[in-house]
C-alpha cells in the first residue's frame, strides 16, 4: 500500500516537471557554418554546397538557430524531419516526431552525428554519405549506396530522468498512468 502511494507521488512529481519542449535558454549555441545565402559570389563554395556524392564526411547547414544547450550523447532528442535522396530530391520519409537517445545507435549514424550540438529550435539540413546512412544494404525506399539529404528541426531535448520518461512515454500517457496509480492506491480506502 505504501509503495503504491509513494509510486503515485513520484509519478505526480515527475509530471510536474516542465515537458522537454519547455526547456529555456541555458547556453547559447551558434553554428560555425555560414549560411550560403550570406556568402558573396567571390567566396569559394562552402563545404555544404561543395558536397560530392559518396564522400566520407557529412555536411550540414543551419537555416534557423535555436537556443539552449546543444544535444549531446545521452540526451533524448525529439526531431521532425523530411528525408530525401540526394541529389534527386525524391522524398523517402517524413516524421513529425522522431524520438531517440543520442549515442544509443537507434538512429542512423549520420543522423546522430549531424544533430550533435544542435539545440531546440534549430533547423538543420544534413547531407549524409552512404557510409553514415544505409550503405550497401539500402533500406525501404532507399537504394543501396545512396547519399541522403535530411531536413531536420529539433523540437525538444530531454536530459533529466523525468524528462526522458515523458519524452518516451508522452505527457498524456504519463498523466493517465498517474491517475490509474492514484486510483489503485485509493482503492483500499473506498467502501466495498
Amino acid at each position: 500500500m505504501k509503495s503504491a502511494i509513494l509510486l503515485s507521488l513520484f509519478l505526480a512529481q515527475a509530471c510536474a516537471f516542465a515537458p522537454p519542449f519547455a526547456i529555456k535558454n541555458r547556453i547559447s549555441y551558434q553554428s560555425p557554418i555560414v549560411l550560403s545565402s550570406e556568402a558573396d559570389s567571390t567566396t569559394a563554395l562552402l563545404p555544404f554546397d561543395a558536397y560530392e556524392l559518396g564522400q566520407e564526411s557529412l555536411e550540414y547547414k543551419d537555416t534557423a538557430f535555436g537556443s539552449g544547450e546543444g544535444a549531446k550523447e545521452g540526451d533524448v532528442v525529439t526531431v521532425s524531419f523530411v528525408g530525401k535522396l540526394y541529389p534527386s530530391g525524391k522524398q523517402f520519409s517524413k516524421n513529425e516526431e522522431f524520438i531517440f537517445e543520442m549515442g544509443k545507435g537507434k538512429a542512423m549514424p549520420g543522423f546522430e552525428t549531424g544533430l550533435a550540438g544542435s539545440n531546440v529550435g534549430t533547423k538543420r539540413t544534413l547531407r549524409v554519405p552512404p557510409s553514415l546512412a544505409f550503405g550497401a544494404s539500402g533500406a525501404k525506399g532507399i537504394p543501396r549506396n545512396s547519399d541522403l539529404e535530411m531536413e531536420c528541426e529539433i523540437k525538444a531535448i530531454a536530459r533529466s530522468p523525468a524528462e526522458k520518461i515523458l519524452a518516451n512515454v508522452g505527457v498524456d500517457r504519463a498523466a493517465i498512468l498517474v491517475v490509474c496509480v492514484g486510483l489503485l492506491a485509493l482503492s483500499p480506502l473506498l467502501p466495498s
